[in-house]
């Protein structure tokens, strides 16, 4: 996997794309739920690490996932 975006989660949140997603959820599409309930987990697993052990790889890979979506969906 590639280097993190250290900005990636700010970037994703702040996004159009982030924008569209929610209001299309708030409209019942389904996959637009779903990505926002993979980001809630994804943030859950991010928290608790954070809490546990802050100096653990695992808060990388966790957020390297906000990178990928970046990637995914050409937020720059």
């Amino acid at each position: 996997m590639s280097d993190i975006d250290e900005d990636a989660m700010d970037k994703w949140f702040s996004s159009d794309v982030w924008a569209q997603i929610v209001i299309d959820a708030n409209s019942g599409c389904e996959d637009s739920l779903e990505l926002m309930e993979q980001v809630n987990s994804q943030l859950g697993s991010l928290i608790f690490h954070l809490k546990n052990n802050p100096q653990s790889d695992r808060i990388l890979y966790e957020m390297r996932y906000f990178s990928t979506l970046c990637n995914d969906f050409d937020v720059a």
